[in-house]
């Protein structure tokens, strides 16, 4: 099985911030609606991220990135210096460097988990207004919501099955797009 150990540490500090980075990307290509919207969009970019990372039987290099990404936590500030940066150029890279040293599924899985990373956080306000009406004990729904959502989606389902909001606007839509392209998906 394929390990972030097999990478050097540029490579393997490439695959680990990427999950944060692509979800920043999402997160400030369409920054329009305040301080609300931005902290929807990080509670659902931490939560995508544990989700994918609790489960390692679906998809084990992803969800092993995911785990090295929450433990790195501290390095956040840092990966957030320039969120627009090269995020597509590296996600490329990534998936390069991926293809020289995996299987195919684990490339298709890593990719899929940042994309389902930044669809999240795209529609971070529509998943999380529901629960904003809720007690502020009930915060663990958010995170059952969100692995459910990934879990579904891993499990090959079709999105319109899977229930999504889709209220994702048109910069994010674009960042999406070129996001995708970049992963080749």
């Amino acid at each position: 099985m394929l390990s972030l150990a097999q990478f050097s540490g540029e490579e393997s500090e490439l695959l680990v911030s990427l999950p944060y980075r692509v979800g920043l990307y999402v997160s400030y290509v369409d920054d329009e609606e305040g301080d609300t919207d931005d902290a929807r969009e990080m509670q659902s970019l931490k939560s995508c991220i544990q989700a994918i990372a609790a489960l390692p039987q679906e998809r084990p290099f992803a969800a092993a990135v995911m785990k090295e990404t929450l433990r790195l936590h501290f390095e956040w500030k840092r990966w957030n210096k320039n969120p627009y940066g090269q995020i597509c150029e590296d996600a490329a890279r990534a998936i390069s460097l991926l293809k020289s040293k995996a299987d195919e599924e684990t490339v298709k899985s890593y990719a899929a988990a940042l994309m389902e990373i930044a669809e999240t956080v795209a529609r971070a306000n529509g998943e999380f207004s529901a629960f904003d009406q809720e007690d502020e004990d009930k915060k663990d729904g958010i995170f059952s919501s969100i692995l459910k959502k990934v879990a579904i989606k891993f499990s090959g389902m079709p999105p319109e099955d899977a229930g999504h909001p889709m209220n994702i606007s048109a910069s994010e839509d674009s960042a999406l797009s070129r996001l995708s392209s970049a992963l080749r998906i």
